[in-house]
């Protein structure tokens, strides 16, 4: 995973799509950054010290059908969104890394965490949440190693989806099949060091089978998040709390989801970024969470069949968004630079 200078695979940036607006005058447009696997997908996107890093799973399909197809966690670096380097790569004998999410600690160091899952000729056979950091001194990250969960927590098919730090804290949604019920169950879990994670709340709407979800905090530290569902009753939930975040308000958001982020920026408005439906099939698209909680498509990108899981970033005035997409000569990670204000037209 250690690399040096003229390891560094720099990507030329050839490809340019432009993304259709549901309304206004946007016009965008989306680069095809990486396609070095035949399956590239379950970004994330960061701005951190002047540069983007985006991550992502590489393999030969959606789930691996034999020990040669476990998933490879790629990184991505650039300080323009223009031209990309590779980073970093991290992989586990035997284990499938998946859905990378990266973050930054405390101490500034960068922190991924993943899914670790088992497949058997494609079929699941358990999931450890991992976690690996950057070593600045050696130039590389750690080795992946599972999470721990305190006793009440740990069930062996928990999956810790994406951490947001805040207040020196990570916090993240577990979600986990409840063994009483059978149902899937939301959790609230929070950490001190990204390893060692404890519970805070249950989540209430246990019965709608939620699982991918994203947490964000606002300038009064009310925790926000955005969860998909699959029970094929609710597509999704938005869900707000104040400290200590034990006491959940949360609303049907009225549109079916996939690997959702969420984004509040300066003007207050919240935006989430998503896998959509339509007649045609799934795309990826930005939505607006409405005052009555309900999304809002505002634009859609260039996308469709096995696509989405967006990683979203607000910069100076625009909105970065990485996803993935199989529309076009096999699955590939696509990058798009919006501006903002064209977004909402003052009218």
């Amino acid at each position: 995973m250690k690399h040096t200078q003229n390891q560094l695979l720099t990507l030329l940036v050839l490809t340019f799509i432009t993304i259709i607006p549901t309304y206004g005058q946007t016009v965008a447009e989306s680069k095809r950054i990486w396609d070095k696997t035949p399956h590239c997908a379950f970004t994330d996107l960061l701005y951190y010290k002047n540069a983007f890093y985006c991550c992502f799973r590489e393999g030969n399909s959606h789930v691996p059908y034999r020990w040669a197809d476990d998933g490879k966690i790629r990184v991505l670096k650039s300080k323009d969104g223009e031209e990309w380097q590779s980073f970093a790569l991290l992989e586990l004998p035997g284990i499938d890394l998946r859905d990378p999410k990266i973050s930054v600690t405390p101490d500034g160091r960068l922190m991924l965490t993943m899914g670790g899952s088992v497949y058997m000729m494609g079929e699941f056979k358990g999931s450890r949440t991992h976690v690996a950091f950057f070593d600045k001194k050696t130039g590389s990250f750690s080795k992946p190693i599972p999470i721990e969960l305190s006793a009440e927590l740990y069930t062996g098919m928990d999956w810790l989806w994406k951490v947001t730090w805040h207040k020196k804290n990570a916090y993240g949604l577990i979600y986990q099949v409840d063994k009483e019920t059978g149902s899937n169950i939301l959790l609230l879990v929070s950490s001190k060091d990204g390893i060692h994670y404890q519970l805070v709340s249950r989540i209430p709407i246990s019965k709608h089978l939620p699982n991918e979800g994203a947490i964000r905090f606002d300038k009064n530290n009310n925790m926000k998040f955005i969860v998909r569902c699959e029970d094929g009753e609710v597509g999704g939930f938005y869900g707000e709390s104040a400290y200590p975040y034990t006491d959940w308000k949360v609303y049907d958001v009225g549109k079916q989801l996939g690997g959702p982020d969420m984004i509040t920026v300066p003007d207050g408005k919240t935006i989430v970024a998503t896998r959509a439906f339509g007649d045609k099939g799934p795309y990826t698209a930005l939505m607006e969470l409405g005052k009555n909680y309900k999304l809002q498509e505002i634009c859609r990108f260039p996308s469709g069949g096995d696509c989405s899981y967006p990683g979203l970033v607000y910069k100076d005035g625009y909105l970065y968004v990485s996803y993935y997409s199989g529309h076009n000569r096999g699955h590939a990670i696509y990058f798009s630079k919006i501006d903002y204000s064209q977004l909402f037209p003052k009218q």
